[in-house]
């Protein structure tokens, strides 16, 4: 995971949208849909919540 993934995986965690993510790291909200999607793939998952919960698992 790329330093900017691991910031939106944080942001997603704290239960904010994708338009916030996008205000809250200066990019758009189709830069943060692009990017959800490549986690999506690189995880082999296919929500936000699996997302969150395998790299929750994967720190401890």
């Amino acid at each position: 995971m790329t330093a900017r993934e691991l910031q939106i995986v944080e942001l997603v965690a704290l239960g904010h949208t994708n338009a916030e993510i996008g205000t809250e790291l200066w990019i758009t909200e189709n830069t943060v849909k692009h990017a959800l999607k490549r986690m999506f793939r690189k995880l082999e998952v296919s929500s936000r919540a699996e997302m969150v919960a395998q790299l929750s698992a994967d720190q401890n």
